[in-house]
């Protein structure tokens, strides 16, 4: 996707950065996924946002992450500012830029369904690939 459009916007929802330059000693995990999808200029950092955030990260690696451009808005930050702000925020890192749509632990593990992702691209407003839908997508 990302030699056909440029990096790509990125809306993660999740609990974890996942941006650990590797994971357990594991270069490519789940908790280095976005690391190196940083590093190989498949995400724009810029155009980077992280929803929920509420675990520890070291020091070293939310420095990173924030040193890159990524938008970090922890759970208390949602919490305490409601779901307008947020949208209102990714509507500003994201803009209309193509971008990719991650929920991860955010939604205690449960993937959201096809209705739930539309229903939450129309709050946003924005066009989000569906990667996991757009197979012919991952094999250019």
């Amino acid at each position: 996707m990302a030699r056909r459009k440029g990096p790509l916007a990125l809306i993660h929802f999740d609990a974890h950065v996942d941006t650990w330059p590797d994971n357990f000693g594991q270069p490519y995990s789940h908790g280095s996924v976005f690391y190196h999808a940083i590093e190989e200029r498949l995400i724009d950092p810029r155009r980077m946002i992280q929803i929920g955030i509420r675990s520890p990260v070291q020091r070293e690696v939310f420095d990173w992450t924030l040193a890159r451009g990524v938008t970090i808005i922890t759970a208390e930050e949602v919490h305490e500012q409601g779901p307008k702000a947020a949208v209102a925020r990714v509507h500003s890192i994201v803009g209309e830029a193509p971008c990719y749509l991650e929920n991860f632990s955010f939604f205690k593990k449960r993937p959201l369904s096809d209705i739930q992702s539309r229903w939450l691209m129309s709050c946003l407003q924005c066009h989000a690939y569906n990667i996991k839908a757009d197979k012919s997508a991952m094999q250019k």
